[in-house]
């Protein structure tokens, strides 16, 4: 059975009022428990037991980026104290940092 997704425009192309108001809403309940939940980024996988994460984690209240290494442990994964949280307005700052080392590591060869 195929499953067709209703589109919510009316006959003349405008879209339902109510549906904007949904759509809106859930937008809204989305962010605001966003800003209360870990949100995790990406990894990077540093060996065959352990992971670089970045997460968006609240501390104190404060939003910020958690740079830390994961261990698996017996199939689970779990944070370690090794790492560093990054206040996001200083998070171009370390892009940069780590594009300069990106430089770096080219001109020994390394990547």
């Amino acid at each position: 059975m195929t499953h067709q997704m209703q589109n919510p425009a009316g006959a003349n192309g405008e879209a339902c009022e109510d549906t904007l108001l949904a759509s809106r809403d859930t937008q809204q309940v989305t962010s605001a428990q966003a800003n209360n939940q870990d949100l995790v980024v990406g990894a990077i996988t540093k060996n065959k037991r352990e992971a670089l994460r970045v997460t968006l984690k609240s501390f104190a209240d404060l939003r910020q980026v958690d740079v830390r290494i994961f261990k698996n442990v017996h199939g689970v994964d779990v944070g370690t104290p090794q790492g560093v949280t990054i206040k996001p307005a200083n998070i171009r700052d370390m892009i940069e940092v780590l594009e300069r080392a990106e430089i770096a590591a080219k001109a020994e060869g390394l990547v």
